[in-house]
């Protein structure tokens, strides 16, 4: 009986205690809004106007715009430039979310990058990457941009993997990229150990390389989700010790 109530006493503290949901991964890593959003969707004036007109960049929400300072390196872009999987996959993304019109719309109007980049902040050198962020970035549901907890994995293509809004992280790999939409970043690697839950203090880093650390946590064990996996199995067990 003993041993019984030592293997209930978790799920009878988180029962009383439980989990406290409001806290976001960008609350749970203190991430600091470094930029303001407020000019993504209007029109350009004054210095981002000039900076905007001398730049060469074309990167916009369009997957029909090619760009020349953010090359695609694909290798299957066809003669046109426009032949890519992902362009494809974008212009769906368009008339699903109904988009089309919003991104017409906003032709000669400030971007999402346009304003980072503005501001000091560094986009991704990949178009597609770039191409991802200005479409999310375009819809309603994620106004404002300082308050949307939108995580974007930018490795993947529209519908594969998921793209939460409810301030979780999704499920990650090794070589991931989530861009935090109202930081305006990716996630640094430690954030991303901080997110598995693991305890950094009792890790060496000396001689590790950050693709090689990377590679490392893909054979860890991610303890929240275990944790969630382990209770789940115990459930009806313990369920039946409470009763």
């Amino acid at each position: 009986m003993g041993s019984a109530c030592h293997v209930v006493a978790p799920l009878t503290t988180l029962i009383q205690h439980p989990i406290d949901l409001s806290m976001s991964y960008r609350g749970f890593l203190s991430l600091k809004h470094s930029y303001d959003w407020r000019s993504v969707g209007e029109y350009l004036v004054g210095s981002m106007l000039s900076s905007t007109s001398a730049s060469q960049c074309r990167c916009s929400a369009r997957p029909d715009v090619v760009c020349t300072v953010h090359p695609c390196k694909c290798g299957k872009c066809g003669p046109d430039g426009l032949e890519c999987t992902w362009r494809k996959l974008c212009t769906h993304l368009l008339k699903d979310q109904d988009l089309a019109n919003r991104v017409k719309q906003g032709i000669g109007k400030a971007t999402y990058l346009q304003v980072l980049e503005h501001q000091g902040g560094t986009g991704p050198p990949q178009q597609r990457a770039r191409l991802l962020l200005q479409l999310y970035a375009s819809t309603r549901q994620h106004h404002p941009l300082s308050d949307t907890l939108l995580l974007l994995d930018t490795s993947q293509n529209p519908s594969f993997g998921s793209f939460p809004t409810d301030g979780m992280a999704p499920t990650f790999t090794t070589t991931s990229q989530l861009w935090c939409l109202s930081a305006g970043r990716y996630l640094l690697t430690w954030e991303l150990v901080a997110l598995m839950g693991l305890d950094t203090q009792k890790l060496k880093f000396e001689g590790q390389s950050e693709q090689w650390f990377r590679k490392r946590l893909g054979l860890a064990v991610h303890v929240p989700n275990f944790g969630l996996a382990l209770l789940s199995v115990l459930s009806t067990p313990l369920h039946g010790c409470l009763a």
